[in-house]
């Protein structure tokens, strides 16, 4: 079981990261976390080490052939040459509104050379819901009382026994 924890929780830390240093940092936590917990260096090491290997692999085989091997790596978004640049409307979502398709519309017909001019893609139009009565009688918080871990795990955590 804890081959499957540690290959499925390094892979998300490997998709989730666009820098290769965070999911190292990630990695290395939770190595010193299971370490705390009672797993043996011996007995996680080879896991771990077999589980970044494959993952690895498994990103290159993904990718498209490239002239670069260190591709396949997360790299620094900013290194990137031909990157794209968006342009983000983010409004908050009204029946009454205007649809987006029209918003685009409207984009290609006044401003129809902004996209070769300032090097944008088709503006992204992105629509968040209102907060309603459910957000606001429904919100999740945890209470601790004061002094009293709310469970063993972050006791130690608290204490600084967690690297």
């Amino acid at each position: 079981m804890i081959k499957g924890v540690i290959y499925s929780l390094l892979r998300r830390y490997y998709e989730q990261n666009t820098y290769r240093a965070d999911y190292i940092y990630f990695a290395s936590k939770l190595y010193h976390r299971l370490l705390a917990r009672g797993h043996k260096a011996e007995d996680i090491k080879p896991i771990f080490l077999q589980a970044h290997s494959k993952i690895e692999t498994t990103a290159k085989l993904n990718q498209a052939p490239t002239t670069d091997p260190t591709s396949a790596l997360p790299s620094d978004p900013s290194s990137q040459s031909s990157k794209k640049r968006f342009l983000c409307l983010h409004f908050e979502y009204h029946p009454s509104d205007i649809p987006r398709r029209t918003i685009h519309r409207l984009f290609e017909k006044h401003l129809p050379n902004i996209e070769t001019k300032l090097g944008l893609e088709k503006p992204i139009i992105a629509y968040s819901r209102p907060e309603n009565i459910g957000d606001i009688v429904t919100q999740a918080r945890l209470h601790q009382a004061p002094g009293q871990p709310s469970s063993k795990i972050m006791g130690e955590y608290q204490q600084g026994l967690d690297p």
